[in-house]
């Protein structure tokens, strides 16, 4: 079996062998939320082998009160449309053996309330042991040129919460089962909490502390002094960040989550995609994820030190969620994971030597008008039954409707030979420099020179560089142009 890696813009992780499936029902909505949520932040699931408290740390108490109440971060709540998307494409003159794809799908939580989801396709459908659903797309060969399509539509109420920490105290919240504690301390290969590394660490983190809020501040500041942010790609256990001293969010949430459980405090991550507040829509190629931990008296609470490097407020993301995000998967990468440590998606093949490659990108879109829904709905329908030539008019449809929208189905002509150049033009004309990333992702995937440096034309002739057909110069470009995604709090909301 073998897994490509992705471009140097994405978040990618290698490929493993998934486990049998188990019947899992579709992703569903919350229902209606209220404004104030306790007991619902603690979220149930299955567990495993606990850990234990680093040697010589003051354990943290278990008894510090009843559940306090989180606060919607005011101005947070939106409304999205989003659109996720993965790709296996067969690149080779031979038939490719055994493409399959498991796609998380978004995961019930208090931050979310999926109004509708809408899975293409027929995916089996599973759960993962941490309550998860995920969708399994699978062939037994797929055709030169073709691609393995996974893609879902969800219409969602996204929001942040924050934790005041001196705030009233609300009604008594659930505490962790004797499975999810376990669950929730458990080792695994990305933390490694025997290392000598993370002992050390641990062990200086809660270093003077009395309880589990003090130890949280101590774990908190160590990972953002010890660390500088960097997306390269190789997701490495905890004790070699530390030891390097950068990660990207992935590693800054196995150092968080694996200094917390070597004190003896349940920590898991979450993870999902991105918007862009205030944009017509935003494609996300680079996603995020950011752990949690279980405090006694206030249940799940989130914690982003990635995103705290950035604001004037250095304890801004210290009990506050990051955001606009849509949420996929909680977990900590370990047994029972369908797709290993990644929080978005798995893809494989049996065959080794093959030009084959695969690919994710999601797009996010504030709510769109009903009369534009109905007609990507139909060009959905003309996508799925129009065959040979006469596909290339679907490009004209698609221009037809003139919405952004339409750019995730749009996408999948750009990896078929005939229609992909003027294919690239549409996107270009719909989506403009924010469609620039789904454009470049296209490049060098199929056996067609010819398009790749037709689009690469296009490409250089709308941004003024010289990168042709070559992807990887040009997710380079795009990295130095967009490193970090702009999120709300890179100000700071309130006083500290």
């Amino acid at each position: 079996m073998t897994s490509r890696r992705l471009s140097a813009i994405e978040d990618p992780i290698p490929t493993r062998t998934n486990s049998a499936p188990t019947a899992a029902p579709e992703a569903a909505g919350l229902g209606a939320w209220p404004r104030l949520l306790l007991m619902t932040l603690s979220l149930g699931m299955i567990g495993g082998a606990a850990g234990g408290p680093a040697p010589g740390a003051s354990p943290p108490s278990r008894a510090e009160g009843p559940a306090r109440a989180a606060e919607v971060v005011p101005g947070s709540e939106t409304e999205a449309v989003v659109v996720f998307v993965t790709r296996i494409i067969n690149g080779d003159t031979a038939p490719l053996r055994s493409p399959r794809i498991h796609l998380h799908a978004p995961i019930q939580l208090p931050h979310q309330k999926i109004n509708k989801l809408d899975v293409e396709g027929r995916p089996q459908r599973r759960k993962d042991a941490w309550g998860a659903p995920v969708l399994v797309y699978q062939r037994e060969t797929l055709a030169p040129g073709s691609s393995l399509v996974g893609r879902w539509t969800a219409r969602a109420t996204v929001r942040r919460f924050r934790w005041d920490w001196q705030g009233p105290a609300g009604g008594g919240g659930p505490s962790l089962s004797r499975k999810e504690q376990a669950l929730g301390l458990r080792d695994g290969p990305v933390l490694a909490l025997d290392d000598p590394v993370i002992g050390s660490a641990a062990q200086e983190a809660a270093r003077g502390r009395t309880n589990t809020v003090g130890v949280l501040e101590g774990v908190f500041d160590l990972v953002m002094d010890r660390l500088s942010y960097d997306r390269d790609g190789r997701w490495q256990p905890a004790p070699e960040v530390l030891s390097s001293g950068k990660g990207s969010c992935s590693e800054y949430s196995y150092c968080f989550i694996a200094l917390c459980r070597k004190n003896g405090i349940p920590a898991r991550y979450v993870g999902g995609i991105v918007g862009r507040p205030g944009a017509p829509f935003h494609v996300d190629r680079i996603f995020h994820r950011f752990p949690q931990a279980h405090v006694p008296g206030f249940g799940w609470v989130d914690f982003d030190p990635t995103r705290t490097e950035r604001a004037q407020n250095k304890r801004l993301y210290f009990g506050q969620t990051p955001g606009p995000m849509l949420l996929l998967a909680v977990g900590d990468g370990g047994d029972g994971s369908l797709t290993g440590t990644d929080y978005l998606e798995q893809h494989a093949w049996d065959d080794r030597s093959t030009r084959a490659s695969s690919l994710r990108q999601a797009w996010w879109f504030p709510p769109c008008p009903a009369k534009v829904q109905t007609e990507v709905k139909r060009f959905r329908r003309r996508l799925g039954s129009v065959v040979g030539p006469a596909r290339a008019a679907l490009v004209r449809e698609a221009l037809a409707i003139g919405h952004p929208l339409v750019l995730p189905w749009l996408d999948d002509l750009l990896y078929e030979p005939g229609p992909r150049v003027d294919a690239a033009r549409a996107c270009l004309e719909l989506g403009g420099q924010d469609e620039l990333p789904a454009i470049v992702n296209c490049l060098g995937r199929l056996q067609d020179p010819a398009g790749d440096r037709q689009i690469g034309e296009l490409l250089n002739a709308y941004t003024g560089e010289t990168f042709g057909s070559n992807r990887t110069r040009w997710n380079e470009w795009l990295k130095a142009r967009t490193p970090r995604t702009p999120l709300p709090g890179d100000r700071p909301e309130r006083a500290p």
